[in-house]
């Protein structure tokens, strides 16, 4: 006998104990068959966040036919839930775990560590032991799992995964393409069992053309051997990096991940995070490893960087006028930068003092060493042969890599930014995002149109996806407002600018021409000493000048009434003098006319 779903009723008996039964969103302890087959009945958990990776649930139910009573001789049956991560969809991935794509140069290298995978909600609400399997293979670079090389497993512990000392990604291909890491999150008490309890995890991997093509890698070891408190000197033998133009000493090695586990770099001068390749030439760098007590493995890993990071001082940064003697012209740096070093060309020595000649012939540069900096100064003097001497301050300002165009703005209304103002796209796949150094003054950012919160910090996806705005001030004036940005992304400088802003009245616009929209700094517009109008004085002077014409208009109009009509009455007085005239000529001519009837008798009688 078939039964209609609406009539098999299933009540609960026991209910869940980590979560709810919910039938089209309403708790409830009875639902049918036909609920079940529309989906209308779900399992929500009591919490966002498990503090273990798999918990284990049920409900006990009884099943009922037509309405009939609950009967105790009906059987009661058991129905199981389990509760884990292993299921999370990828939707909500980004709720417990935070990814960063991997950048990586052209047949280069990186330490995976806590900057591309974030594990704070997991480190806060988590109390086992998890692990993380990398057993399958790149598409187009090589998992180095370092656990594996003593070990024997490509299992390691998900929170020595942050540390940068367990996996390192190697870019083999030519091809600039899009790579992924591909890697599995379980319990350390299922690392023996079957595989479906387990969370798949995919990390992107961008691959980045070399900033120098001409730069090559000779000699560079996948991994150095070091006792314990011992020391190692680097030689060109193990580390080579060669370029046709630049010289070594121009060739540096900058520190991007230092060692987490004892591994220093040491110079002369003590522990160092730049050299040369001429420094490596020489054997003045060596590695040296220091005992940590808190930090238990037989690994360390350094990550740097071969970079050709040099600024030549040219006449357009120091160009003294003089027809004299060049070489007396003497600058000395009186405050060092604070960010970089200044360097001779041909050497390594810093350059404190230097002449205008030595800048004319290009010898002097510029080294950026904190890449963390969007700008670096500093102070000098200039003597000539006079002792005639000058004081100022010289700014190194990083570009940024996106040209903003102006936002116009209504003061009625909420503004879109787009990617048409803030165009990042080039960074797209390092995660760029902006900071709001110097906020708007007639306005501010928002986000998904929320005007009650203020916003100093926004991403390049939030302009995307149409999520940023600006609420400006009402005013019925035009107005020029600005924000000075930083924009950051992964691998790059940060650097800041000035976007620039239009606020139009939402009635009348009078234009207000920018005093200075193309430089940089940061000065506000001054509203008081600006030459705009008020619309309100603008609507008076235009009624006066409407009165005024009506006035003429209709004086005009009464003058031509006047002259039309005494021109008609002038008009009526000729044509009836002519009238007269006339009626009296004709008159005297009737009067002159011999009498025809008499005329005419007389001649009868004759």
């Amino acid at each position: 006998m078939q039964v209609d779903p609406s009539k098999i009723v299933y009540k609960l008996t026991k209910i869940p104990r980590y979560g709810n039964l919910l039938l089209s969103g309403v708790l409830t302890e009875q639902f049918t068959q036909e609920d079940i087959n529309e989906g209308r009945l779900t399992y929500k958990v009591d919490n966002d966040f498990l503090d273990e990776w798999t918990k284990k649930d049920l409900f006990l139910f009884k099943v009922l036919l037509n309405n009939s009573t609950d009967n105790s001789a009906i059987d009661e049956n058991r129905f199981k839930i389990s509760i884990t991560y292993a299921a999370l969809p990828s939707h909500r991935l980004h709720e417990f775990i935070q990814l960063h794509s991997v950048v990586v140069s052209r047949g280069g290298s990186v330490a995976i560590n806590e900057s591309h995978v974030n594990l704070d909600v997991i480190r806060k609400n988590f109390r086992e032991e998890l692990l993380v399997d990398f057993s399958r293979k790149p598409r187009h670079g090589q998992l180095d799992v370092l656990n594996s090389i003593i070990k024997h497993t490509t299992l390691v512990k998900l929170f020595d995964l942050l540390t940068g000392r367990s996996l390192i990604y190697r870019h083999q291909k030519e091809a600039l393409l899009r790579d992924e890491i591909l890697f599995y999150i379980l319990p350390k008490n299922d690392a023996n069992r079957h595989r479906t309890n387990r969370l798949r995890i995919i990390l992107p991997v961008i691959v980045l053309p070399q900033k120098d093509p001409f730069v090559k890698i000779k000699e560079f070891p996948d991994r150095i051997k070091l006792i314990t408190g011992g020391n190692y000197s680097l030689s060109s033998e193990i580390f080579q990096a060669v370029h046709p133009v630049i010289k070594p000493s121009d060739l540096e090695y900058r520190l991007l991940q230092a060692g987490s586990n004892g591994v220093k770099f040491l110079m002369k001068s003590g522990m160092t995070e730049l050299f040369t390749q001429d420094d490596v030439n020489k054997g003045k760098v060596g590695l040296f490893h220091q005992q940590q007590h808190n930090v238990h493995g037989d690994i360390d890993v350094v990550v740097f960087q071969v970079i050709l990071n040099l600024i030549c001082i040219f006449l357009t940064h120091f160009g003294a006028k003089s027809n004299g003697d060049r070489s007396k012209i003497v600058y000395k740096i009186t405050k060092l930068p604070e960010n970089g070093s200044l360097y001779w060309v041909a050497g390594e020595k810093e350059a404190n003092t230097f002449t205008q000649l030595d800048i004319d012939e290009e010898r002097v540069l510029y080294a950026q060493l904190n890449m963390q900096a969007f700008q670096d100064r500093f102070e000098f003097k200039v003597e000539n042969e006079l002792n005639e001497t000058v004081q100022s301050i010289s700014y190194v300002r990083v570009l940024p890599v996106l040209n903003p165009r102006i936002l116009i703005a209504d003061s009625s209304s909420v503004a879109l930014i787009t990617g048409a103002h803030l165009n990042a796209s080039i960074l797209q796949y390092l995660t760029p995002r902006f900071f709001v150094t110097k906020s708007p003054r007639f306005g501010r950012f928002v986000l998904n149109s929320n005007v009650s919160q203020y916003v100093e910090f926004f991403t390049y996806n939030d302009i995307i996806n149409n999520g940023l705005f600006y609420v400006p001030n009402q005013t019925d004036v035009m107005v020029l407002d600005f924000a000075e940005l930083e924009l950051n992304a992964d691998e790059i400088q940060p650097a800041r600018f000035r976007f620039e802003i239009e606020i139009h009245p939402s009635t009348i616009m009078n234009y207000i021409p920018s005093t200075d929209s193309t430089t940089n700094h940061s000065i506000p517009p001054d509203l008081s000493h600006s030459a705009m109008v008020p619309v309100n004085k603008m609507i008076n002077y235009y009624v006066l000048i409407i009165l005024f014409a009506l006035t003429v208009a209709v004086i005009i109009t009464v003058i031509i009434f006047r002259r039309h009509s005494s021109n008609r009455k002038q008009l009526r007085v000729v044509k009836a003098q002519k009238r007269r005239e006339l009626d009296v000529k004709a008159k005297a001519d009737l009067q002159k006319q011999p009498d025809l009837l008499s005329t005419t008798v007389r001649t009868l009688e004759s």
